[in-house]
């Protein structure tokens, strides 16, 4: 799933991202679901993809320290 991001605090364009990952947590009193989101980008014409960088050197482990979390909302 590719989702665009946009931060409310500063108004700005966050990117496009892939869903990597949705997992269900439960606080005290808050119920919840996360999206785990890696950057993507478009090459030309080209498919969405992430890009290599994004990867552990020499695997096909995605970098932790790239991947942002989102807490998925009504």
């Amino acid at each position: 799933m590719l989702v665009e991001l946009f931060d409310e605090d500063d108004g700005e364009d966050g990117g496009a991202y892939v869903v990597h990952a949705v997992q269900y947590d439960e606080r005290v009193i808050l119920k919840y679901y996360e999206a785990t989101c890696v950057r993507v980008g478009q090459g030309g014409s080209g498919p969405w993809a992430v890009p290599s960088s994004s990867f552990v050197a020499g695997s096909e482990l995605l970098n932790e320290c790239l991947m942002v979390a989102c807490t998925l909302m009504n």
